[in-house]
């Protein structure tokens, strides 16, 4: 399904923008569902150079696979996990949370007391101190995709691996009485947020902590640098069922009616490389994150700033948590706090 240019997010943009730019044809499209027509074929050879970068997570393996055959090569270019972005200041002040202590830079984090408890109470007390959190409630992929990680954190299901409907259960039920009290904490316009809503709290300094990959911080490293400055990507916080992050993966592919399906192969073997990755790592500034288990440590989210670390625990290092994905159904439960 090709998507109108008006409903790409910015970053979708200017990847379209840069494939007309350099090709009177694009040589990139971004389509939701381009399974029909890849090659499984072509792309189930990649399997021996996943085994050499490491393993992938079970979302990557559940959205590239049919079957035992890979659909898709996972790519590094856009692939990003939209968890907390901290304000260090603000947290300390107003919710007595220390995140640089606890999840410090270099070294595994010490998040025990992170839960979904925590979260709230957090929410609360930045809420009364005139800086609440972030967090959309409309039907946009950052809205939809944090929602899909606090329902996994209570075990909630709407649908089960059969298909059927189950969102009349207990878990549910949990998960939504959580979020009916962490509204009350949000901004009041929240229903209405888009995928830039956010962004744009963090930089103008209204609020301690958005969802969100470290794009927002780049543009307060640009714009608004004594707010960079204060900010701090880490992990999710655990619920009663697990600590899951907002996962959102690209993939490579090869059209099944390619001319040129060795030259393609070529070029998906040389961009999943570490050499590579590392590359598009650091032009990215840290957003982009590659699939494999032994792409989680590279120096830029180590080294880069301000502050030095901030992003130290963006790609998951240590694994502490699940790396998952919402269905673009789940947009249906944004509604149901309402």
């Amino acid at each position: 399904m090709l998507r109108p240019f008006t409903v790409l997010s910015a970053g979708e943009r200017q990847r379209v923008s840069l494939s007309w730019a350099v090709a009177l044809h694009p040589l990139v499209l971004l389509l939701d569902e381009p399974t029909s027509h890849l090659d499984i074929e072509a792309t189930s050879r990649f399997e021996a150079l996943i085994k050499q970068n490491g393993d992938v997570n079970g979302t990557v393996q559940y959205l590239g696979k049919s079957g035992d055959k890979w659909l898709a090569v996972p790519a590094c270019i856009g692939s990003q996990i939209k968890g907390p972005c901290s304000r260090i200041d603000l947290m300390k002040q107003h919710a007595n949370i220390d995140v640089q202590a606890m999840y410090p830079a270099g070294a595994p984090p010490k998040a025990d007391a992170w839960t979904t408890d925590a979260f709230l109470k957090a929410a609360e007390a930045c809420h009364k101190g005139g800086v609440p959190f972030g967090i959309g409630l409309g039907e946009t992929s950052d809205s939809v995709d944090t929602v899909g990680a606090f329902f996994l954190a209570f075990g909630a299901e709407v649908v089960d691996i059969k298909g059927n409907v189950v969102v009349k259960n207990d878990n549910v039920r949990q998960v939504l009485e959580y979020y009916k009290k962490l509204m009350a904490f949000l901004p009041s316009d929240a229903p209405a947020w888009d995928d830039g809503s956010n962004n744009r709290w963090l930089v103008s300094g209204k609020g301690a902590l958005i969802m969100n990959p470290p794009s927002a911080w780049a543009v307060a490293k640009r714009d608004a640098p004594q707010i960079a400055e204060q900010c701090w990507t880490h992990g999710f916080p655990v619920g009663p069922k697990g600590r899951y992050a907002p996962f959102l993966p690209y993939f490579w592919g090869i059209w099944n009616f390619s001319k040129n399906k060795s030259a393609a192969k070529s070029l998906l073997r040389h961009m999943s490389t570490q050499d590579s990755a590392e590359k598009m790592v650091a032009a990215s500034k840290g957003y982009d994150i590659p699939a494999f288990a032994n792409f989680s440590t590279f120096k830029t989210w180590a080294e880069i700033g301000p502050p030095k670390g901030t992003m130290y625990h963006y790609p998951n290092p240590h694994n502490h948590q699940i790396l998952s994905i919402a269905a673009w159904g789940a947009a249906a439960l944004v509604t149901l706090y309402a």
